[in-house]
């Protein structure tokens, strides 16, 4: 296993037979279970490590939007169908193996849509990395952006072409969940642990062509400025807690990208400019109603419950857009 370390996280399988790994893969498998062999099947043995997860109650087995490498000391073939209720991401981290879906030529990276059939060859010591969307966060997603529920079940281009930069850029997002600072960062918050599975989702319905792409391109060009609207008024709405231009877009029913193009075409600004806007007018009218005496605070006080917790910044957002300190605006009434 010295050609590829395998990435730091919980060791499943360490050194397993293969009937080990067949049960472990037929545990979350639908009804039908995988067919797997090894060339050396009596004395060949495997590697699983789970990499990171989002806990998720309601969903099967507990567990939401997860990520996971395998590995044997021999090459290994699975064969087998999607469940009904995943999506799974399938690539090679180090070295190549190949994938097959539908008949189709061998490929390096795989998306394969709920009860697709796959076929996997993994070389000897090779990683193969798999992150697993739950179809509930996949349909979610869709429902934001379309304004309604979508029409059918999705199912992607199964071909990831890691050639095309939007594509590159949702393989190194994944890989980097695998490293074990990200990992442990986002295990030690939960909301930024959703924040970052919304990206993976919203990242995939961007980069991998599926059947309602056009759809969706249609839906954020023909509603610019009222997707824009939608992200105003949840601005507005949620200021006082974190959010992020993820959770912005998803308010707004529009890709991140299209959230920030359309904010500087309409406004002039990105949607984390505005965001920080309506923080400082409602910093600035609660100042004033403490100079009026309707209300108690300090300035400090009154800007880190609004998320300004760097004082000296938020000291020159505030003179940049009033033309005076806060402290000021505290002494003299307007």
């Amino acid at each position: 296993m010295s050609e590829q370390a395998s990435p730091l996280g919980r060791e499943v399988l360490s050194g397993a037979s293969l009937e080990v790994l067949e049960a472990l893969y037929g545990e979350y498998a639908p009804p039908e279970l995988p067919w797997i062999n090894a060339a050396t099947p009596k004395s060949a043995r495997f590697w699983v490590t789970f990499l990171a997860g989002v806990p998720d109650p309601a969903l099967p087995y507990g567990m939401g939007t997860s990520l996971a490498d395998t590995a044997g000391d021999a090459e290994f073939e699975v064969r087998g169908r999607a469940r009904a209720d995943h999506y799974v991401i399938r690539t090679f981290p180090g070295r190549r193996g190949h994938f097959q879906v539908d008949g189709l030529e061998p490929m390096d990276s795989l998306v394969q849509s709920p009860r697709q059939r796959h076929r996997q060859v993994v070389p000897a010591r090779t990683w193969v990395r798999e992150l697993v969307l739950p179809k509930a966060r996949v349909t979610e997603a869709l429902r934001v952006r379309l304004g309604e529920e979508p029409s059918r079940e999705l199912r992607f281009d199964p071909v990831l072409r890691q050639g095309i930069p939007a594509v590159a850029g949702l393989v190194q997002l994944i890989n980097g969940w695998a490293d074990p600072r990200r990992a442990q960062l986002l295990a030690a918050s939960p909301l930024a642990l959703r924040h970052f599975e919304q990206l993976l989702v919203q990242a995939l319905l961007d980069a991998q062509p599926h059947e309602l792409s056009e759809e969706l391109d249609r839906h954020a060009a023909g509603l610019p400025m009222a997707a824009v609207r939608r992200a105003m008024v949840y601005c507005e709405e949620h200021a006082d807690r974190p959010i992020s231009v993820p959770d912005m877009a998803a308010a707004a029913g529009v890709a991140v990208r299209q959230l920030q193009r359309n904010f500087q075409e309409h406004l002039g600004m990105g949607p984390l400019e505005y965001l920080r806007r309506v923080r400082l007018d409602n910093v600035h009218q609660e100042l004033l109603a403490v100079a009026c005496g309707r209300a108690n605070g300090t300035v400090a006080e009154i800007a880190r419950r609004w998320g300004f917790t760097h004082q000296g910044r938020f000291a020159q957002y505030y003179r940049e857009t009033y033309g005076c300190p806060p402290s000021q605006t505290l002494r003299q009434p307007r």
